[in-house]
This record gives C-alpha cells, sequence and structure tokens, in this order.
C-alpha cells in the first residue's frame, strides 16, 4: 500500500504539478499577492493540536500525533508524544529537532538552510508563507489561469537553490491551494498542498489539511499534516515554544534536518 501510494506522489510531483502555460488574463500578479496578504493579515497565532503522517519508500509509515504552537513571525513548535516522541522547533535562528525519551537533539541554524527548508520547518508552512517568498523574489508574473486556479511565479534574485516557485490560488477566496519549488534543472523538488482549510469566522481561514511531498536523491517522502481544534489569535509565551530538554542533553549538528526524523 505504502509503495503504490509513493509511486503515485512520485508522479505527482514528477509531472509538474501546476507547471502548465498559458496565456494568462484579467489578474495583475501584484493585486492577486494583496488579496492573500489581506487573508493572512487577520492571524498572527495558533495553537491546537496535529496529527502527522509520513510517508516513504525507505520505510514504514509513520503517524505521530500531538500538539502545536505557532506565532508570528518565526516561532512555531510541534510536540509530538506518540508515534515518535519528538519536539520540532523553529525560531529566527536555529530549527531544533529534540527526541523527548532519548534525551538527544539535533540542531541547524537557519543561516544555513535553504529556501526550501526556512519554508517547510518554519510556520511560513501555515501563514504568510507566499508573501515572505514574493518579498524575496527578483521577479513575479501570472503563469497561468484556470476556472480553479491563478497560478503565479515567483523569480529569485539569486537562483542558487531553487529556478522558480509556483502559487496557486483560488480566485473565489483568495485561498493558497499549491506551493512548489522547482530546482535550476526546472524540476520539480518540493510540494504543498493545501487541500482543506477551516473557517474559524467571518473571513478568518487556516489550513487545516496540508501534504508536503519532497524528492530528495530519487526518493519520494510526503509528510501529511492535519491540524484540528484551532485557536487563533491567543497571547502565547516562552512557555507555550520550550523544547524540553535540559543542560545534560546533547545537541549534535544536522545538515539534513528536514529528512531526520
Amino acid at each position: 500500500m505504502i509503495t503504490s501510494t509513493i509511486l503515485h506522489l512520485c508522479i505527482l510531483i514528477l509531472s509538474g504539478g501546476l507547471c502548465i502555460a498559458e496565456t494568462p488574463s484579467g489578474y495583475n500578479a501584484e493585486d492577486v499577492f494583496g488579496r492573500i496578504a489581506a487573508l493572512n493579515d487577520v492571524v498572527q497565532s495558533a495553537k491546537g493540536d496535529v496529527t502527522r503522517t509520513v510517508l516513504s519508500a525507505q520505510s514504514p509509515k509513520l503517524t505521530l500525533t500531538g500538539t502545536f504552537a505557532l506565532q508570528k513571525p518565526d516561532s512555531g513548535i510541534l510536540k509530538f508524544d506518540t508515534g515518535t516522541r519528538c519536539v520540532i522547533g523553529y525560531d529566527r535562528e536555529t530549527c531544533r529537532l529534540f527526541y523527548t525519551d532519548r534525551n538527544k537533539g539535533f540542531y541547524k541554524p537557519a543561516r544555513e538552510m535553504t529556501p526550501p527548508e526556512r519554508f517547510f520547518l518554519s510556520p511560513l508552512l501555515f501563514f504568510g508563507g507566499a508573501e515572505t517568498l514574493r518579498n524575496t523574489s527578483d521577479a513575479i508574473e501570472i503563469y497561468n489561469v484556470t476556472d480553479s486556479t491563478i497560478v503565479l511565479r515567483i523569480t529569485p534574485k539569486i537562483p542558487i537553490f531553487y529556478n522558480y516557485i509556483l502559487i496557486g490560488v483560488n480566485p473565489e477566496n483568495w485561498l493558497v491551494n499549491a506551493i512548489e519549488f522547482f530546482d535550476l534543472k526546472n524540476e520539480l523538488f518540493y510540494q504543498a498542498l493545501y487541500t482543506e482549510y477551516k473557517n474559524n469566522g467571518e473571513n478568518i481561514h487556516f489550513p487545516a489539511k496540508i501534504t508536503v511531498t519532497t524528492v530528495q536523491k530519487g526518493i519520494v517522502t510526503a509528510e501529511t499534516t492535519v491540524l484540528s481544534n484551532v485557536q487563533l489569535n491567543l497571547t502565547l509565551d516562552d512557555d507555550d515554544f520550550r523544547i524540553g530538554s535540559n543542560y545534560s542533553t546533547t545537541w549534535s549538528p544536522e545538515a539534513d534536518i528536514l529528512h531526520k526524523y
């Protein structure tokens, strides 16, 4: 079952996803980003329960459950207490992965992370990601328009880690439904699909289900994150983002912290 699922995902991600060029009309890229930003501006923090399912052809299916807390601009933590007991924390300076049972941790400084790593490991995956990517770009354009999706193309100022990004937006509600990174060979290697949103009030939406698919050295990994019992715009403090390690913790640098657990 896992093998067939991964094969399907491999076909999906290598097919290019949103990458179908057509002549666009009727939309302005800056206006579309403005509408996305207006939706995201109403959410400053979030807290609730999380379930993450990890599928990879290289290992058995893994299901983790726990809690999460996120706060703009760059504080996030996922605490899993079933499956693999671990904590994933991100702030402006460092991403940390801490194994609760083993009192062992891994870290990677934010300055050493690639833009895709920063996106997928930080709160940007959940809110504000599209605007941040736009602000670090050299050019934006309407790439494709269908009845259900406007596709924006972002070109980075310096194409070192990726060549361009495609962002899919639903023109009926201006919610992002996909973000895809293409490498320097124009091959899709990171993809986030936003398949469900929860309406927490008039014009207040928050992702309820996100599937992130990555391709690394020919290995496809898919992580589906489901958020539930979500509370928005709470006052969060340092305790909400405490990783829980102590002075005896062994912390080791880890280059590929995105795929570590």
